[in-house]
């Protein structure tokens, strides 16, 4: 019987995948990344300052409603339809809405020199700020 179209593949010694047709090369593993939602980014910043003031007895941003300012050190990606473009070391003003979680348990608040890996939504063109949706600290 013969085959119907399908490719058959086969590993080699290395593990890599062989394929039938090309001089049995192996394929390297891509990695491909999650595609954003439309209208965001994910960014990775430098938090440089906080502009929201603390509330007396508790810290500025543990309970979300914090801007900040932020630099950009690397862009990971772009949703469709952003239409902003950030650059390496510009300075961002950052949003993270009420209700967000800005301190787990064991963890501390969100500070000045704080490296986050950050999902933003383009900014309103009344105020320009960028409202994070989600983040991850990094080290």
């Amino acid at each position: 019987m013969k085959d119907s179209g399908s490719v058959k593949q086969a590993q080699d010694a290395q593990g890599g995948v062989l394929s039938k047709g090309k001089a049995g090369r192996p394929r390297p593993a891509i990695e491909v990344p999650a595609p954003l939602a439309p209208g965001t980014a994910q960014v990775l910043i430098k938090v440089s300052k906080i502009l929201t003031a603390s509330a007396p007895g508790g810290p500025a941003c543990a309970q979300g409603n914090c801007q900040a300012e932020a630099r950009v050190k690397a862009v990971m990606g772009y949703g469709a339809g952003f239409q902003d473009a950030f650059g390496e070391g510009q300075i961002i003003k950052v949003y993270f809405p009420a209700g967000m979680k800005l301190v787990e348990k064991g963890e501390r608040q969100i500070e000045v020199q704080d490296l986050l890996e950050v999902n933003l939504m383009a900014p309103t063109p009344a105020n320009g700020w960028f409202t994070v949706n989600s983040f991850s600290r990094r080290k």
